[in-house]
């Protein structure tokens, strides 16, 4: 893993994770197939807060902390998208009851790669320990995917960061990610 890789991959837990600097456009379509039964969480919508607006409400959207979620998103036209995103799918009934302890999509260089093995790669004269930082929301990550039970993340900001439970989904998003590299 070097810390210009186009794609870093990798598997923490029972969470299989891509981290891509080039967007995949059909990252929520196909996670909304691969998620059927599922409950989508919009945490953070355009680096903050997700406002409840009357015609989300209508579509059966429920507010859920400082974002939204939908019980049957599989059926939905639309999901909410800006830039600096992020979504969660979620099991069962359970509304989530705060926002992430951080908004990591809004961290351009947030990455779920051991700090110090990109550092690794790094010109030999550049300075050591600049990526320690990401060592303490990496931990916050991992918990707040545990403490939701969440089954995906997916943050769609200046990289796309997804972890995932589901190995199909994790592998549609690797080769997508690789196509865009193909086709880009």
């Amino acid at each position: 893993m070097r810390w210009d890789d186009d794609i870093f991959v990798g598997r923490e837990g029972d969470y299989d994770w891509i981290v891509t600097s080039r967007p995949v456009r059909e990252s929520i379509d196909l996670a909304l197939k691969a998620h059927v039964g599922l409950r989508l969480w919009v945490a953070t919508l355009h680096c903050g807060p997700v406002e409840a607006t009357s015609g989300l409400l209508l579509r059966g959207w429920l507010p859920a902390g400082e974002g939204l979620v939908h019980p049957n998103p599989h059926l939905l036209d639309d999901v909410p998208r800006a830039h600096n995103d992020e979504y969660y799918f979620l099991p069962g009934n359970r509304l989530p009851g705060e926002a992430p302890p951080y908004r990591f999509v809004n961290y351009g260089q947030f990455n779920l790669g051991s700090s110090t093995r990109l550092e690794e790669s790094f010109d030999p004269s550049w300075e050591r320990g600049v990526l320690s930082w990401m060592d303490p929301m990496q931990s916050a990550f991992w918990e707040h995917l545990a403490t939701v039970g969440a089954v995906t993340y997916i943050g769609d900001g200046d990289r796309m960061v997804i972890a995932t439970q589901r190995r199909d989904f994790f592998e549609a998003m690797v080769q997508s990610a690789r196509d865009a590299y193909t086709l880009g």
